[in-house]
């Protein structure tokens, strides 16, 4: 009788243990996932207006129209960078290219820090006027003409 006793006590903690681990599996793997997946924390601020990108020729140019353009970086852990840091530079040449211009005038620029749990994305962008150089070139639809950034 005394060992019926004991096992059936066993079994009565046996039977508590196994949803325990359920519990403490689901709660690590819920963690994890959480850890993977999620973004914690998104901040865009502004960081400028600039008149020009680039050094303006004296003489004409025609407004081809708006352009966004962006850089982006991204660090493992927030602190071993995996791609290359962001660039102003390249930003700008992607709104340039767009529309296939030779600079961007009224110039706006932010920043976008994503913060994940594995690391950090920060993006850099900046939208503004394409503008393209010469005289030679024909008005199309209602784009403006220029003279000399006035």
């Amino acid at each position: 009788m005394a060992r019926n006793r004991k096992k059936k006590g066993n079994d009565q903690k046996s039977w508590f243990i196994a949803p325990k681990r359920a519990l403490s599996a689901a709660l690590i793997i819920s963690i994890i996932t959480a850890f993977l997946l999620g973004c914690v924390q998104t901040r865009v601020r502004a960081t400028g207006l600039e008149p020009n990108s680039k050094v303006m020729p004296a003489g004409e140019y025609r407004v081809l129209g708006e352009a966004e353009g962006e850089s982006s970086s991204f660090n493992l852990l927030w602190v071993f960078p995996v791609t290359p840091r962001i660039s102003y530079e390249s930003a700008v040449n992607d709104a340039i290219a767009r529309l296939g211009g030779d600079n961007l005038i009224d110039v706006r620029t932010w920043i976008e820090r994503q913060i994940w749990f594995v690391g950090m994305v920060e993006i850099l962008r900046v939208r503004g006027k394409v503008i393209v150089y010469g005289d030679s070139i024909p008005l199309q639809d209602n784009r403006e003409m220029t003279e000399g950034g006035k």
